[in-house]
């Protein structure tokens, strides 16, 4: 039997790499390390010994690990982190909770209009993907404020983007703080949210660690901590094939151990015949087949389920009861196949999880993955964990798999428009193009991109749409978006042009007419021509439904910008107060999918109100700031981003 290792071996240079960085953060200064690596070479046993000495020490610690088959989970991992579900017992916690249930609650499925659901601008501030972010940045700057706070975020290769996206924010947020952040990811596959967000924080100077095979000399060391003996020339030679990966080392070693290969003999443990098997999942495989049958098939339908699972996920899914199989998982449990999180049941790593999920021959796959995501729709799981079942190894032409990943994707629209993209592409990829409603979905995915950051691909996506036979019914708004993301990229003209298109287009509905011409006025005003925007201002009123909260607000703001021109800036004041006072008081707070504190903030700015400026500007992102303030002149863009960036540190 093999004895645990009791010490991390071959890592003394990235071990002092992580001590400092929590030494820096209990000095009070920020700390960011990132950890690459092949799958198990030790990057989270480092993770983990590097959270366990923040903890002995006394320091908050707040950590989760991502998995698989949750990438279209918006947030999900910085919520598992931080704890973050609507019953928290902190109200923060809490809050937050809510926030994301609401972007998770609706299907927005028959609102007819970009005013309603789809995307306002590249950045949105007052869309609900900015609030969680920031609210997630609030809470962990409160908590870095109250002590040291370490956080620790595991494979991250697997991490949904907004989850990402909020790891950057925090990085951000909490410098010159107390706190470490430590990541840790696989190289390959090359995920660009990742690749965006390691740039940033390297950027920023952080540290990046790639951790190589371990040497020879730390390998015998381990294989020495394993079987209490120094290791004979022979069983070195054999263990070689493990590359110097640490975890193929302790499987190889234990698959030996239970065939009582290894003998011990003048303090030397040697091997009289090696034969390796042919690949390492069946080493794997050969570790855990002392298990009951019972139990290797609860295991096979927990790999379906992922990495890690829930025990009432399992139960739904397999049709047995919760204690049954706590009984049946006890064993794996002890052999440490399976570790208990908490919250949920792990693999102990994704190689055990994968060498069990890619024994099951390919159908059988397909099969377990369509059974699960319909038993766990049944169980009213979410949607986008029943998407991610249907969709495995799903044929064009499943109409299953493509609604329930257009319903996932819509939820997480609001929220994190990058996983929806995803999801909505992966629906387009199930179809034909002939179904109907495709050019529709198409629009939607052209939507999110752009709300998602992404306006190349969006502009790419709107005008291949735009080039060929399409739905007209999708013309309109594609038109829009497409009009939204030139304005992005300073192309007022010609997003005027699309603008007009959209608002001729046959059939387009009122709804959507009156989005197009509000639209249009707001580029007619950042063009020059003031009188052409109040007409298209008051086009867009007549069209315009009680409940288009969003259109209401790009009218005023649009309104205001006309006073303004004109040299009222008293009245365009008032006029922009007003807008934001309306968007406070819209449901769901939608009239903020506009950016109305920014046009707020600039004549704030105009009239020398410099503090009451960055109270509107403060909870609008910079990267919008910079399109929609535009550039009236170099001292009040220089004044924008003072306050933007040096006066709240010169206070």
């Amino acid at each position: 039997m093999l004895a645990p290792v009791p010490v991390i071996r071959g890592r003394e240079a990235e071990t002092a790499i992580l001590d400092d960085a929590v030494d820096r953060a209990a000095a009070g200064r920020l700390a960011v390390v990132l950890i690459d690596g092949e799958a198990g070479i030790g990057k989270t046993l480092l993770l983990q010994d590097a959270l366990e000495k923040a903890r002995c020490r006394g320091l908050r610690v707040a950590a989760a690990r991502a998995a698989e088959l949750e990438q279209g989970r918006p947030f999900g991992l910085v919520a598992g982190m931080f704890g973050c579900t609507r019953s928290a017992p902190d109200r923060r916690r809490a809050a937050i909770g809510e926030l994301l249930a609401r972007g998770d609650g609706g299907d927005f499925e028959g609102r007819g209009h970009w005013g309603h659901w789809g995307p306002v601008t590249v950045t949105s501030d007052p869309g609900l993907q900015f609030r969680v972010v920031d609210a997630f940045a609030d809470l962990a700057e409160e908590l870095a404020l109250d002590g040291p706070l370490v956080i620790g975020a595991d494979d991250l290769h697997w991490a949904d983007p907004s989850s990402l996206v909020t790891l950057g924010a925090l990085a951000a947020r909490l410098d010159g703080l107390p706190a470490a952040i430590i990541g840790c990811f696989r190289p390959a596959p090359a995920v660009t949210g990742l690749e965006r967000l390691a740039s940033g924080l390297e950027a920023a100077g952080g540290r990046h660690l790639s951790l190589r095979e371990l040497d020879g000399r730390a390998v015998a060391e381990l294989i020495t901590d394993a079987v209490g003996a120094a290791p004979g020339r022979r069983l070195l030679a054999g263990i070689s094939g493990a590359a110097g990966n640490p975890l193929f080392v302790t499987v190889l070693l234990g698959a030996l151990a239970r065939e009582q290969m290894i003998t011990i003999a003048g303090g030397q443990a040697e091997v009289a015949d090696l034969i390796m098997p042919p690949a390492l999942r069946l080493t794997i495989l050969r570790r855990i087949s002392f298990l009951a049958e019972g139990t290797l098939q609860a295991l096979r339908f927990a790999s379906v389920l992922g990495t890690g699972f829930t025990l009432a996920d399992l139960a739904e899914v397999t049709g047995r009861s919760a204690a049954d199989l706590s009984m049946k998982l006890a064993e794996p449990l002890r052999a440490r196949v399976l570790e208990d999180d908490g919250t949920r049941l792990r693999f102990r790593h994704d190689l055990i999880r994968d060498a069990i999920y890619q024994d099951l021959p390919a159908s059988v796959r397909g099969a377990l993955h369509r059974e699960a995501g319909q038993r766990l729709a049944a169980a009213g799981a979410p949607a986008a964990q029943v998407a991610e079942h249907l969709a495995r190894e799903a044929r064009r032409g499943d109409a299953e798999a493509i609604g329930w990943l257009t319903r996932a994707a819509r939820q997480a629209a609001a929220t994190s428009p990058d996983v929806a993209a995803g999801l909505f592409g992966r629906a387009i990829g199930l179809m034909t193009e002939a179904d109907e409603g495709r050019d529709r979905l198409m629009a939607e995915r052209a939507g999110s991109l752009l709300l998602a950051g992404w306006v190349p691909a969006a502009l790419t996506a709107c005008r291949e749409l735009l080039g060929r036979h399409h739905d007209p019914d999708a013309d309109g708004r594609v038109r829009i978006c497409l009009a939204q993301g030139l304005l992005v990229q300073g192309q007022a003209r010609a997003a005027l042009g699309e603008l007009d298109r959209a608002c001729r287009s046959p059939g387009i509905p009122e709804a959507e007419r009156a989005a197009a011409h509000a639209w249009a006025g707001f580029a007619r005003v950042s063009l020059g021509d003031p009188d052409g925007a109040a007409a298209s201002g008051r086009a867009a009123v007549q069209g315009a439904v009680a409940d288009d909260h969003l259109t209401a607000s790009i009218i005023m703001s649009t309104t205001a910008r006309i006073a303004e021109s004109r040299g009222d800036l008293g009245e365009a004041l008032e006029i922009a107060a007003d807008a934001v006072r309306r968007a406070d008081m819209s449901p769901g707070r939608m009239g903020h999918r506009f950016p109305v504190r920014v046009t707020q903030g600039r004549l704030l700015i105009a009239l020398d109100r410099l503090p009451e400026a960055r109270s509107a500007l403060s909870g609008s992102p910079r990267t919008m700031a910079s399109w929609m303030l535009g550039t009236p002149s170099r001292s009040v863009w220089g004044r924008t981003k003072w306050i933007l960036q040096d006066w709240p540190r010169s206070r």
